[in-house]
């Protein structure tokens, strides 16, 4: 993929209104410049992916989470963003930081924010196999995306019993878990589609692999560029039925109906 290429997807234009942006975590190594003062250091990125009213998931933009530690310079990526297009953001899948918690509900005062699981993901993949973390991933998602309350409270028991002899895997996780229980404000239906457990885990092991794939990165758009036919991929794919989909709109229209029925 060439810098063209990276240039459209990055000035592409975006959705009017999106039902739901995800931030998914990544850490990469970047490069601060090419002489022998060259200096490689990990950096937090977060990729945002939106989905629009139709069902359909697609890249929207990545930065260096580490370089923007103001509500003021979230707040000039959100109205960037709005400039490309966005008008209006129903849900928000976002990690648990202040900062870029401020700054989109001043761009988007509608928006609906929910806590992320995606940290508590990363957490266990930087310290454990993937092996020894695939029945911690299965309680992960219980723990988030249980149908009922009552289904929370027998996931988060199980983590505490499954992992009682593993104290730094309980303090690590524990305070995140205990914050989820505030996701179940909502509905089952419609937050099985906000956190959207099996795309963003899908999504997430692809990246994780692309950046592991160059002792080090330029910039964050020659990451982008080696994860462009990922994000083409992801882009094709429907994760959910024509029908389910609908059904969400349904149950979604009469509370939102003044935000959603101009782009329906």
């Amino acid at each position: 993929m060439n810098n063209q290429t990276i240039e459209q997807l990055n000035n592409r234009n975006l959705d009017n209104c999106y039902f739901c942006i995800y931030s998914i975590p990544i850490s990469i190594y970047l490069s601060t410049g090419g002489d022998e003062n060259n200096l490689v250091n990990p950096k937090n990125i977060i990729i945002f992916y939106g989905c629009n009213l139709q069902g359909k998931r697609r890249y929207i933009t990545s930065v260096v989470a580490d370089n923007l530690d103001k509500p003021s310079q979230w707040y000039d990526l959100f109205i960037f963003l709005k400039s490309r297009g966005i008008n209006s953001i129903l849900y928000a899948l976002l990690p648990l930081d202040t900062n870029i918690r401020k700054a989109i509900k001043i761009a988007f005062p509608n928006i609906e924010i929910f806590n992320s699981y995606c940290e508590s993901i990363i957490k266990i993949s930087r310290y454990f196999t993937f092996r020894y973390s695939s029945n911690t991933f299965d309680i992960v998602k219980k723990i988030y995306v249980s149908e009922t309350l009552d289904d929370y409270k027998i996931a988060y028991d199980d983590f505490i019993n499954t992992y009682s002899e593993s104290k730094f895997l309980i303090e690590l996780l524990n305070d995140d878990f205990i914050k989820a229980k505030d996701n179940y404000r909502i509905d089952f239906s419609l937050r099985k589609h906000i956190f959207a457990y099996y795309f963003i885990r899908e999504l997430s092991k692809k990246l994780i692999v692309a950046s592991h794939s160059k002792p080090f990165f330029s910039s964050v758009d020659e990451f982008v560029s080696i994860c462009i036919p990922i994000i083409q991929l992801t882009e094709k794919k429907n994760y959910c039925s024509k029908a389910d989909w609908v059904n969400l709109i349904n149950y979604i229209y009469d509370d939102k109906k003044d935000l959603i029925k101009c782009y329906l």
